[in-house]
């Protein structure tokens, strides 16, 4: 990456979310935002010409810290890749197969432990932590995406209230797009973080986050459209 940025952000309605949520049974929150951004990617590298045939994958952070947040000091994270299915145009076909990708992550990071990667690390000397990281564990991944839940309710400072929240994180080498989110007070943050080398052109891509969720919106109402509606009876002769 260079040393330059650039930094977009959008601001999606929770209450849709929920609603899309009520009608694909079993989806969450994250599958619908890990949705969004693997149809984003869809539209933006479609529109340059440069859609791999198969899917891009991310860095998902992950929570170490144990349940009695208390006793748990600094940052504790670890790390999952998991697929974005940027290759599916259909977004309820990429709901569907990022759903299936997260279970398998969370299946296998309980097998192993999701502090492996923390704990190899800090036996590795950093030379060589440095090298696995460049040849082995970034070549895996195309970006950064994280979900972080915020409150619910407004937040003041002095009297002023916070209207918006942006989630501004990195871009590293190997990894030159950041895509975090942050829910706060009904509204899901989603700000983007580039090299501006890379992604010379962050207006165009939050609006393929936006027309990613329109998508995604108008498709799982059109499924639960059709669910809805009952079969006729067949005629008796």
């Amino acid at each position: 990456v260079s040393s330059h940025r650039v930094v977009e952000m959008v601001g999606l309605p929770l209450a849709s979310m929920r609603t899309i949520r009520q009608q694909v049974a079993g989806a969450t929150i994250n599958d619908l935002f890990m949705t969004t951004v693997g149809g984003a990617l869809h539209e933006y590298l479609d529109a340059k010409g440069e859609l791999p045939e198969q899917t891009m994958t991310c860095m998902v952070p992950m929570t170490l810290r144990g349940a009695d947040k208390g006793e748990d000091a600094g940052n504790q994270i670890g790390m999952a890749v998991m697929p974005l299915h940027s290759e599916l145009a259909d977004p309820i076909d990429r709901l569907h197969a990022i759903r299936r990708g997260a279970g398998k992550a969370k299946a296998m990071a309980g097998a192993v432990g999701r502090d492996l990667s923390s704990r190899l690390f800090d036996l590795l000397p950093v030379t060589l932590a440095e090298l696995v990281t460049r040849r082995l564990v970034l070549p895996q991944m195309s970006i950064v995406v994280s979900n972080v839940r915020g409150p619910d309710v407004p937040l003041f400072m002095a009297g002023a209230r916070l209207v918006s929240f942006a989630p501004i994180s990195i871009a590293i080498d190997g990894l030159g797009l950041n895509v975090t989110a942050f829910s706060y007070h009904g509204t899901m943050w989603i700000c983007a973080v580039a090299c501006r080398d890379m992604l010379p052109d962050p207006a165009f891509f939050a609006d393929c986050l936006r027309s990613s969720f329109a998508k995604l919106e108008a498709a799982a109402a059109a499924q639960s459209a059709d669910a809805d509606v009952e079969p006729s009876p067949p005629a008796v002769v």
